[in-house]
Protein backbone atom coordinates (compact mmCIF):
# COMPACT_ATOMS: atom_id res chain seq x y z
CA UNK A 1 0.00 0.00 0.00
CA UNK A 2 2.83 2.40 0.84
CA UNK A 3 4.48 1.53 -2.46
CA UNK A 4 1.34 2.53 -4.37
CA UNK A 5 1.09 5.73 -2.36
CA UNK A 6 4.69 6.69 -3.17
CA UNK A 7 4.11 5.89 -6.85
CA UNK A 8 1.25 8.40 -6.83
CA UNK A 9 3.19 11.08 -4.92
CA UNK A 10 3.09 13.71 -7.69
CA UNK A 11 -0.62 13.22 -8.29
CA UNK A 12 -1.38 13.42 -4.57
CA UNK A 13 0.64 16.61 -4.16
CA UNK A 14 -0.99 18.17 -7.24
CA UNK A 15 -4.46 17.21 -6.04
CA UNK A 16 -3.88 18.61 -2.57
CA UNK A 17 -2.48 21.86 -4.04
CA UNK A 18 -5.67 22.41 -6.06
CA UNK A 19 -7.99 22.13 -3.07
CA UNK A 20 -8.25 24.63 -0.25
CA UNK A 21 -8.33 23.33 2.39
CA UNK A 22 -6.64 20.20 1.15
CA UNK A 23 -9.05 17.31 0.84
CA UNK A 24 -6.33 14.90 1.91
CA UNK A 25 -3.56 14.88 4.43
CA UNK A 26 -0.47 16.68 3.15
CA UNK A 27 2.79 14.90 3.91
CA UNK A 28 6.09 16.68 4.35
CA UNK A 29 9.07 16.02 2.09
CA UNK A 30 10.72 14.20 5.01
CA UNK A 31 7.69 11.91 5.38
CA UNK A 32 7.71 11.13 1.66
CA UNK A 33 11.43 10.31 1.87
CA UNK A 34 10.81 7.98 4.81
CA UNK A 35 8.06 6.20 2.89
CA UNK A 36 10.40 5.72 -0.09
CA UNK A 37 13.04 4.28 2.26
CA UNK A 38 10.48 1.93 3.82
CA UNK A 39 9.45 0.68 0.40
CA UNK A 40 13.09 0.07 -0.53
CA UNK A 41 13.70 -1.74 2.77
CA UNK A 42 10.62 -3.96 2.45
CA UNK A 43 10.88 -4.82 -1.27
CA UNK A 44 13.29 -7.73 -0.68
CA UNK A 45 10.75 -9.24 1.73
CA UNK A 46 8.06 -9.22 -0.96
CA UNK A 47 10.38 -10.94 -3.41
CA UNK A 48 11.46 -13.56 -0.91
CA UNK A 49 7.94 -14.29 0.28
CA UNK A 50 6.96 -15.03 -3.30
CA UNK A 51 9.96 -17.33 -3.79
CA UNK A 52 9.60 -19.40 -0.63
CA UNK A 53 5.80 -19.51 -0.74
CA UNK A 54 5.68 -21.34 -4.04
CA UNK A 55 4.33 -24.86 -4.08
CA UNK A 56 7.67 -26.31 -5.06
CA UNK A 57 9.86 -24.42 -2.56
CA UNK A 58 12.09 -26.58 -0.37
CA UNK A 59 14.38 -25.94 2.58
CA UNK A 60 17.23 -25.87 0.09
CA UNK A 61 15.53 -22.79 -1.41
CA UNK A 62 14.84 -21.10 1.92
CA UNK A 63 18.33 -21.15 3.45
CA UNK A 64 20.13 -19.17 0.73
CA UNK A 65 17.22 -16.76 0.38
CA UNK A 66 17.16 -15.98 4.10
CA UNK A 67 20.93 -15.51 4.08
CA UNK A 68 20.64 -13.17 1.09
CA UNK A 69 17.90 -11.22 2.88
CA UNK A 70 20.10 -10.74 5.95
CA UNK A 71 22.99 -9.52 3.81
CA UNK A 72 20.72 -7.19 1.87
CA UNK A 73 19.35 -5.68 5.08
CA UNK A 74 22.81 -5.30 6.59
CA UNK A 75 23.99 -3.37 3.52
CA UNK A 76 20.85 -1.25 3.18
CA UNK A 77 21.14 2.51 3.81
CA UNK A 78 19.21 2.95 7.04
CA UNK A 79 19.21 6.70 7.56
CA UNK A 80 15.87 7.53 9.13
CA UNK A 81 14.76 3.93 9.56
CA UNK A 82 17.50 2.47 11.77
CA UNK A 83 15.13 1.11 14.40
CA UNK A 84 12.98 -0.72 11.90
CA UNK A 85 16.00 -2.17 10.10
CA UNK A 86 17.66 -3.37 13.32
CA UNK A 87 14.38 -4.91 14.55
CA UNK A 88 13.87 -6.74 11.27
CA UNK A 89 17.44 -8.06 11.30
CA UNK A 90 17.17 -9.16 14.92
CA UNK A 91 13.86 -10.93 14.33
CA UNK A 92 15.17 -12.71 11.23
CA UNK A 93 18.27 -13.89 13.08
CA UNK A 94 16.20 -15.11 16.05
CA UNK A 95 13.65 -16.89 13.89
CA UNK A 96 16.07 -18.57 11.51
CA UNK A 97 19.07 -19.16 13.79
CA UNK A 98 18.08 -22.78 14.32
CA UNK A 99 18.05 -23.31 10.58
CA UNK A 100 21.84 -23.06 10.52
CA UNK A 101 22.50 -25.05 13.68
CA UNK A 102 19.90 -27.82 13.40
CA UNK A 103 21.32 -31.28 12.80
CA UNK A 104 18.64 -31.75 10.12
CA UNK A 105 19.96 -28.77 8.15
CA UNK A 106 23.68 -28.93 8.85
CA UNK A 107 24.35 -31.41 6.08
CA UNK A 108 22.84 -29.12 3.42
Amino acid sequence: MIKHLTEQMKAIIAYSAEHDPPAILILTIHQWELMHKLVALLEPFEEIIRQISSDDATLADVIPVVTALQLTLERHDDSGIQTMKSTLLSDIKNRFDGMYTSSHCSSL
